[in-house]
């Protein structure tokens, strides 16, 4: 509200140069604190999901290739019975 008058009642330059003043700046950092540490937190928490989906991925590729071994073994040992 308060910075809608400076805008209204100065010049451009004037108001764009209180705007940028130091006590200005120091409450839109202020203000961006609480933002920036909902930002760290959301971050860390797509790290998280994004390994837990590379573990899933490496066990499933394991589980796969067990599968695989196992079926392969199994055709193997369904010709040497088919043999016998």
């Amino acid at each position: 509200m308060e910075i809608k008058k400076i805008l209204q009642n100065q010049e451009p330059q004037a108001a764009m140069k209180q705007l940028m003043s130091d006590e200005i700046m120091d409450l839109i950092h202020e203000n961006m604190k609480p933002r920036d540490t909902i930002m760290a937190y959301y971050r860390c928490a797509i790290m998280e999901v994004e390994t837990k989906f590379k573990v899933l991925n490496e066990q499933a590729e394991e589980l796969l290739y067990c599968a695989n071994q196992s079926a392969a073994l199994d055709m193997k040992m369904q010709k040497i019975r088919n043999k016998i």
